[in-house]
């Protein structure tokens, strides 16, 4: 298990959920998006209006079903590979930092 020891921000209602990272200055905690039912391409995501480069996780259950390191800015799209209930975007260099891979079970607190 992989403790990742930030603070967690719930992107909680639709417009949370949409707005995501779009026009922040920067991301110095972990940003959680619950989905609705476990999907893949529900789970995907772009970076326009994002002005710096964040990791994320997609996760089912609690375990690392993909992940993308150092995503750039205005990035087009991005589909996890597998089914995801939830995702988390995190700090630039998060998934090196804490040697986060494929497959393994993440604790946020």
């Amino acid at each position: 298990m992989k403790l990742l020891g930030l603070e967690v921000e719930v992107a909680e209602n639709s417009f949370e959920k949409m707005k995501g990272l779009m026009f922040r200055r920067k991301l110095n905690h972990a940003l959680l998006f619950k989905l609705r039912k476990p999907t893949r391409l529900g789970a995907s995501i772009h970076s326009f209006f994002v002005f710096f480069p964040f990791d994320i996780i997609w996760l089912h259950n609690w375990r690392i079903v993909d992940l993308r390191e150092e995503v750039k800015p205005f990035t087009p799209n991005l589909t996890p590979r597998k089914t995801a209930d939830c995702f988390v975007e995190l700090p630039a260099g998060t998934i090196k930092k804490k040697k986060l891979k494929i497959g393994s079970i993440v604790k946020l607190v």
